[in-house]
């Protein structure tokens, strides 16, 4: 009979003591691997409920979300939705915008009084607008004889005497009316 460490193995070319060794490694490699009994029973079951000092949800009182009575530590954060918050788009954008502490009073409150600066205004500012002419008014003023203007016969191409208060609606602007006998 041929000695063990001579016996070859006719597929592989291997020895019988080469392939002895190669599996009282892997045999030694398991002793390496933790023994099952030792772990936790969430390592085997993935279980949230084998966790050991897990934090409590709470129960739902109802059949809808907003039922929901948070009996745990964790903040209000912990039972509403994702989408209930900004995203880290939304809260770079949020980050580098003016935020309202950094503007002026008269941006967010619109009124007038909040306004730094202001100008001294005339009289006019706070006299209704009905006290002064119409746009029509004052064009009508800027060609109407003005005081000291001097009048010549050109300026008519008649003249009418007329009774008191007389004057005809609308007047000809070229003829001249005088009211007889004078007011």
């Amino acid at each position: 009979m041929a000695n063990i460490s001579e016996i070859q193995n006719e597929e592989s070319g291997l020895s019988v003591r080469t392939k002895l060794n190669a599996a009282i490694a892997e045999a030694n490699k398991v002793d390496d691997k933790a023994d099952a009994a030792a772990l936790a029973g969430v390592a085997t079951s993935g279980s949230y409920n084998d966790l050991s000092g897990a934090p409590s949800l709470g129960t739902m009182s109802g059949e809808s979300a907003g039922d929901y009575t948070p009996t745990s530590s964790l903040g209000s954060a912990a039972f509403t939705a994702a989408s209930d918050y900004a995203t880290a788009t939304q809260g770079t954008a949020a980050d580098s915008a003016v935020q309202p502490g950094d503007l002026a009073a008269v941006a967010t409150s619109g009124d007038y009084s909040d306004l730094s600066g202001l100008p001294t205004l005339g009289s006019a500012a706070s006299t209704d607008a009905s006290a002064y002419a119409t746009a029509g008014q004052g064009s009508l003023a800027e060609t109407a004889l003005q005081p000291g203007d001097a009048l010549t016969s050109s300026d008519f191409s008649a003249i009418a005497l007329v009774d008191d208060g007389a004057i005809p609606d609308p007047a000809d602007p070229t003829v001249l009316y005088i009211e007889f006998p004078p007011a």
